[in-house]
């Protein structure tokens, strides 16, 4: 899922937008390929893909990689998360939780009412046996926990159960590298994923299937991936190198490239996108790497960067609004026929429709949220020691204050 902050203020870094506006658009692109020929992957020939398939399909193979922009969202996701608390005035996990709840939920919430409710009556989709089944646990964001459940009412929002997920557990990140450092959680959270990778890659391998969606698809299984980015956030407020500063570019690249060929190595990939991305973001933060601001390049860096911005309400309907393709040109050429090639380039038609409302969903419903949450928040009064005793100001202010006035 695109992360939900977008740094902007104080905290806001160039180039971030623009990385989570490539993310974005290479999950439409992902999600566009499997519309049209309906398979987004090379199929499995032995212990390596497949290339015998269809031409077209190999014209637009490069977008089978799209999904890896999910892993691009969980890092900056980490990264700001971490930035964002770390810089906060209110420090407290009651504040946390409810900034983020305030940030993520209500988008997500009507997201859901949307093509849970209307999307049937419209007759865009069918009603699900398991309809109450599916709502439930999408509203809980439990439903990256089973596979009748995994891709329900909308195919996109399993990331976003997992990171609601991962916000969770930050905390105890969080306590972690307090109790022990960056470099000891690190390793214990990694420890964590790449045994469920490793794991779930050997029962596929050896038995024809990964483990099953409520392990591979836990928080846990992506905790390293995410935290790669709060530990960036970290080194970038300390101002202090990277375990990433001096690894390359181009050798991380080839091999998150080369796993998604292997078997073996598949299940790797997603961890491997994580660490080429904060590859990226080191080069960013530290300015290594900056967004052209003239140039042939310029508008389409500038394009991401907006794109950037609303990913996260593009992220929630781009998918539900691709499945809209044979409505919509039925409608608008009736006798027309497409296949797999023409259906794909067609489909482009819906990237200005989706990125258009994306920006109304911004400004009407995901910044509102954000204000309507700012609104209600109430800080608890400091709890102070006097003379021994426990005291509450109750203005917020020191009860010392009080007591001398």
């Amino acid at each position: 899922m695109p992360n939900q902050d977008t740094c902007h203020s104080n905290n806001h870094i160039q180039g971030l937008d623009a990385l989570r506006g490539v993310a974005i658009l290479a999950v439409f692109l992902f999600h566009s390929l499997g519309q049209a020929f309906w398979y987004d992957k090379l199929p499995w020939a032995g212990l390596v893909r497949d290339y015998s398939t269809s031409r077209s399909f190999m014209i637009f193979y490069p977008f089978s990689f799209g999904w890896a922009g999910v892993a691009v969202f969980f890092v900056v996701s980490g990264f700001c998360i971490h930035l964002s608390y770390k810089k906060s005035r209110d420090s407290s996990w009651r504040s946390f939780t409810h900034r983020r709840f305030f940030r993520i939920y209500p988008p997500y919430l009507l997201a859901t009412i949307l093509f849970f409710f209307v999307w049937p009556l419209l007759g865009f989709a069918d009603r699900a046996a398991d309809g109450w089944t599916q709502l439930s646990t999408h509203l809980l964001a439990v439903h990256n926990f089973d596979s009748k459940t995994f891709y329900g009412i909308n195919g996109s929002f399993w990331s976003i159960a997992v990171e609601l997920q991962l916000y969770a557990v930050y905390p105890l990140l969080f306590w972690m590298t307090r109790r022990w450092s960056w470099k000891k959680t690190l390793l214990y959270v990694g420890c964590i994923e790449i045994v469920i990778t490793s794991v779930s890659s050997f029962t596929d391998v050896y038995y024809g299937a990964p483990l099953a969606v409520h392990i591979t698809e836990s928080p846990f299984a992506y905790w390293l991936s995410w935290s790669l980015g709060a530990y960036l956030a970290e080194c970038y407020l300390e101002d202090r190198p990277t375990y990433f500063s001096n690894v390359s570019f181009w050798a991380a690249a080839i091999c998150a490239f080369a796993f998604p060929q292997f078997r073996p190595t598949s299940q790797f990939a997603f961890l491997a996108f994580a660490v080429l991305t904060s590859i990226v973001v080191d080069r960013i933060v530290t300015k290594q790497w900056t967004i052209p601001e003239m140039g042939s390049g310029s508008r389409f860096w500038g394009h991401m960067s907006k794109l950037g911005v609303v990913s996260y309400s593009f992220y929630l309907i781009h998918q539900p609004l691709l499945g809209l393709h044979d409505e919509l040109f039925g409608l608008v050429a009736p006798n027309a026929s497409f296949n797999a090639t023409s259906k794909f380039l067609t489909l482009m038609v819906f990237y200005p429709l989706t990125f258009h409302l994306s920006r109304f969903m911004y400004r009407w419903i995901e910044m509102p949220s954000i204000a309507f949450g700012r609104s209600l928040w109430r800080p608890l009064p400091p709890v102070v020691q006097i003379a021994g005793k426990t005291a509450v100001s109750s203005q917020g202010e020191p009860a010392e204050f009080h007591r001398a006035a």
